[in-house]
């Protein structure tokens, strides 16, 4: 199976509320990639920090001086008129709720989205990779999706909105375009539906094969915050997480012959380590793991319990660091990288469960004894 990318996208997630519903236990999908990735805490958004701005930097990877959509709410002068892409029900009625749609809809991709950029859809579209994505602002890409008829709320909306538009491979936009048909249903993506749409589809996607990109669109609690306020995302931050891990859970049903490696690179006391590995193995249901030798064989023992699964040793590293420990002559002549590798194929090795791990910039691969 060809390897699948997910971005993941939770509409307006503050970091700290972030941080507050993994501490209550309640996002453990959320916690699992923040323990098993890089949690960058410190990052920026784009400026205007409202959702179509965003959307079009997270889409383009460029910010609003060069995609081109300034605001929520902006004058255009070429058509002399104000742009409203849905900041209230009220100001959708001042602007006229067709207009408002039909730019949110429409304009916002194939008109106000600047020609100049390329969407990731449209790079990866491109260079023939599969893509996908659920309810997202910014869907542009290379393949004609047509208005679909499926449910009576659909036919009704085709009457207005009869044009196609240009999409990933597979698009799934609040029940109004999509690829196919699924069991899913989003009621035109009213809020609080959305998240379980895109869940749906995830989930179907996955068991169908149909992608090798797909960004998975949580937006759920951006309407939330904006309705109970920003430090109530807690709720909505789980609810996010239980689609997530919709999605995930499908991953592992369809895949299961696919090893799960968790580069983790843990390395800690005999006590420590064994809730580690009941982590890893128990709650993540790993196949195997990265560790760091350098605490000694009782920072190791506690993973060999766990017959049948693999741990890699940090050995060998060319960061530019990597050579002030690991090329140090030990006083029986070795390297220290070179007896790493003597205790992980020997000593350490009780039951053939450890490999050596060399990682570069660009990837890192396991070499088994």
């Amino acid at each position: 199976m060809t390897k699948k990318l997910v971005l993941v996208v939770i509409d307006a997630m503050k970091p700290a509320m972030l941080e507050r519903t993994v501490v209550s236990g309640r996002a453990p999908i959320l916690q699992g990639l923040i323990e098993r990735g890089h949690h960058v805490d410190d990052c920026v958004a784009a400026f205007p920090s409202v959702t179509p701005v965003c959307a079009a930097s997270i889409a383009t990877g460029t910010g609003p001086d060069q995609h081109e959509i300034p605001a929520m709410n902006w004058y255009h002068r070429g058509e002399q008129r104000y742009i409203e892409y849905g900041t209230s029900f009220r100001a959708s009625q001042a602007f006229g709720i067709k207009q408002s749609l039909t730019d949110t809809i429409y304009n916002m991709n194939l008109e106000h989205l600047s020609k100049d950029v390329l969407t990731v859809f449209e790079r990866l579209d491109d260079a023939d990779i599969r893509t996908a994505g659920t309810t997202y602002l910014m869907y542009r890409g290379r393949h004609r999706h047509e208005v679909s008829g499926d449910t009576a709320l659909t036919r009704i909306a085709g009457q207005i909105f009869r044009h196609a538009v240009y999409g990933p491979k597979e698009l799934f936009y609040a029940d109004m375009f999509a690829s196919r048909r699924t069991p899913c249903r989003s009621q035109l993506g009213l809020p609080g539906i959305r998240d379980q749409h895109s869940g749906c589809v995830g989930e179907y996607m996955v068991e169908h094969d149909l992608f090798d990109f797909l960004l998975f669109s949580l937006p759920d609690n951006d309407t939330h915050s904006h309705k109970n306020g920003p430090f109530a995302q807690v709720d909505s931050l789980a609810a996010a997480d239980r689609q997530l891990e919709r999605l995930m859970a499908h991953i592992r049903k369809v895949a299961p012959a696919v090893p799960v490696i968790l580069d983790a690179k843990r390395g800690d006391v005999g006590s420590t380590a064994e809730q580690y590995a009941r982590e890893v193995f128990e709650r993540y249901g790993a196949d195997a793991v990265t560790l760091s030798p350098f605490l000694g064989f009782d920072s190791i023992e506690p993973y060999l319990k766990y017959d049948g699964k693999g741990l890699i040793l940090l050995c060998r590293t060319s960061n530019l660091g990597g050579s002030d420990l690991q090329s140090q002559r030990l006083s029986g002549g070795d390297l220290l990288y070179e007896h790493i590798a003597r205790l992980a194929h020997n000593d350490w090795n009780h039951n053939g469960q450890l490999g050596l791990g060399q990682y570069s910039s660009a990837a890192a691969t396991s070499l088994w004894p």
